[in-house]
């Protein structure tokens, strides 16, 4: 379990809320995201590679008193965007 650096975020206003999008390279299980957002109300990660297992999706939880995000993807070394809708 690590704490992940994004390869890349980006954001768009959709009037009183935000939509970032948060990509990361190298996903394994366990690791988290330290967002600093604590005000998402909607948010999912999808995976952008070819998973080795049947689970193509990547499971994400969410603190709304810390804005950690924890992945689960079921394996490591994945690829994906994580969606985040926050209120601005």
């Amino acid at each position: 379990m690590a704490a992940k650096t994004p390869s890349a975020v980006v954001t768009e206003n959709l009037g009183s809320n935000t939509l970032y999008k948060v990509s990361f390279t190298d996903i394994d299980i366990g690791d988290t995201y330290e967002s600093k957002i604590l005000s998402a109300t909607s948010y999912w990660c999808n995976g952008t590679d070819t998973a080795a297992t049947t689970k193509e999706g990547i499971d994400v939880g969410y603190s709304q008193t810390t804005g950690v995000f924890t992945f689960s993807s079921g394996e490591n070394n994945r690829t994906g965007d994580l969606y985040i809708l926050a209120k601005a």
